[in-house]
């Protein structure tokens, strides 16, 4: 837990109980995929929510409920791997706090994949699956819709160098090859199955691909 990749609030303790700890940010959220890094964690799911609606004829104000989809990230984020931006001000370079200027996310923190980098909730839209590498992240959608972060030192996320924010990746993918159905990981690279049956290699590989 020296990333804080636990979600604990904090990276001092590590868990050796053999008993697990709720996370308090994710009690009331229903989880359906989760990834585990080397130092840093993912989680996809949905959020029941009250909102308050006004009839604008009547003047009523009413209460709804919805289920919004969110994806929380948490732990080291000191390759932008989580998404999240590093905080550059004057007084960074006298500023030894990870906390502060974002390398680490001790709790569990939602991240926006829309252009609204404030904007959560995630609308139209099923996940497919989560995965990453040493230090990296991808998010894959039903639509076909890929999303990257994290160093990009093997080209294993087809961006310039390193991406802090999410990155729509699929966009730079071939019409022609097909919509994105999986994507596979390894340390530092990426695989894509497309539903043309083709297969997408970016990043490094220590040994052949057969």
């Amino acid at each position: 837990n020296s990333c804080g990749q636990l979600g604990l609030g904090e990276n001092t303790k590590t868990q050796q109980s053999g008993e697990g700890i709720l996370i308090q940010e994710l009690l009331n959220f229903k989880i359906s995929d989760i990834f585990a890094g080397n130092d840093h964690s993912m989680c996809f799911g949905s959020l029941r929510e009250l909102s308050k609606n006004r009839n604008e004829s009547t003047g009523i104000n009413s209460l709804s409920n919805k289920v919004l989809q969110y994806l929380f990230v948490w732990g080291d984020n000191s390759h932008g791997q989580l998404g999240i931006e590093h905080k550059e001000n004057e007084n960074d370079i006298n500023n030894n706090d990870d906390d502060d200027n974002n390398d680490i996310i001790l709790k569990p923190t939602k991240l926006s994949l829309n252009e609204n980098p404030y904007s959560y909730a995630i609308t139209n839209d099923s996940l497919v699956n989560l995965t990453g590498g040493l230090y990296f992240s991808v998010v894959l959608f039903s639509s076909g819709k890929l999303f990257t972060f994290g160093d990009n030192q093997f080209s294993q996320i087809l961006t310039i160098d390193k991406s802090e924010r999410p990155c729509q990746m699929s966009k730079h993918i071939p019409k022609e090859y097909g919509k994105i159905i999986r994507a596979i990981t390894s340390a530092n690279s990426l695989l894509l199955i497309t539903d043309k049956n083709k297969l997408i290699i970016f990043g490094k590989f220590n040994s052949p691909l057969i």
